[in-house]
């Protein structure tokens, strides 16, 4: 069984019929499904790259204390 795309005319008498709603779930599905893939690439060259080595880091933890003054003389 063989498929074959659909004839043009086909595809242009569809996409006229189909109602805005329908156009707009089309257009960002496809959005969704392009950003999609490029982040897959992004996570598996991230996944791959190679190990520098030892890292150096800092940690800094910051402590804020308030104090309130009586208003006064």
């Amino acid at each position: 069984m063989s498929i074959m795309p659909a004839a043009r005319d086909h595809f242009d008498e569809t996409l006229a019929a189909a109602s805005p709603d329908l156009l707009r779930t089309m257009v960002r599905e496809f959005a969704q499904r392009m950003m999609t893939a490029e982040l897959d690439e992004l996570v598996v060259s991230f996944r791959s790259r190679p190990d520098g080595g030892p890292y150096t880091f800092v940690w800094i933890d910051a402590l804020t204390r308030r104090c309130a003054r009586a208003a006064g003389p």
